[in-house]
């Protein structure tokens, strides 16, 4: 978040760069939703593999939790504390409210359903926050609204998919084989760099 400060104060514009990894981190986590029964399989007793159904909600909240942490930090530049105080308790009464009435009629599954609905929320308010606060102040957005509500969006969709598929490993397999093919291709210039960089500073400690 300091990275992000100073590129902020600076007057950089890294909305592209913030965009491309969130790219990144919603393809992933596709990917580990599509794995998931896998996953159970390997970590999980067979009394929990009903849960299999759970852990895709899992994995939208730490994607929304992502997300709205890139919200705190634009907060957090413009110490806006009570704001964002008022934000997160909001959600966090709003999910012990819905959680009071939905988990002694449906379980745990209930749990994970309210408690993404509350990180939704959480982060639909941080956004709408962080969004004022730079356009009020006429600073470069360190976000792309658009590429965030399009990756949610999509990663909901995505979510739902990897739920249908659970029970046709060979569809789950094809899909996640292509999907890790296209970051591959996205990435594929900053994957270059990067091995670039390794291999130069292996010869530098070796020189």
């Amino acid at each position: 978040s300091s990275d992000l400060f100073q590129k902020m104060k600076q007057g950089v514009n890294i909305s592209s760069t913030v965009s491309k990894i969130l790219v990144g981190i919603t393809s992933l986590f596709f990917c580990f939703s599509l794995a998931t029964p896998e996953v159970m399989r390997l970590y999980a007793a067979k009394e929990y593999q009903e849960a299999i159904y759970v852990v895709p909600l899992v994995v939208e909240g730490m994607l929304a939790t992502w997300i709205t942490q890139l919200f705190l930090n634009v907060e957090y530049y413009y110490e806006k504390n009570k704001v964002m105080s008022f934000s997160s308790i909001v959600s966090a009464v709003l999910n012990i409210g819905l959680n009071a009435v939905f988990i002694p009629r449906y379980g745990y599954i209930a749990a994970a359903y309210t408690t993404l609905v509350c990180f939704g929320l959480n982060m639909v308010l941080h956004g709408f926050v962080a969004s004022s606060l730079c356009r009020s102040q006429k600073e470069v957005k360190p976000f792309n609204i658009g590429v965030i509500v399009v990756c949610f969006l999509l990663s909901v969709f995505g979510m739902i998919i990897s739920s249908m598929l659970f029970m046709h490993p060979l569809s789950r397999y094809i899909v996640m084989a292509t999907v890790l093919i296209l970051i591959g291709v996205y990435f594929k210039t900053d994957i270059k760099m990067y091995c670039s960089t390794i291999v130069r500073k292996r010869r530098d400690k070796k020189s």
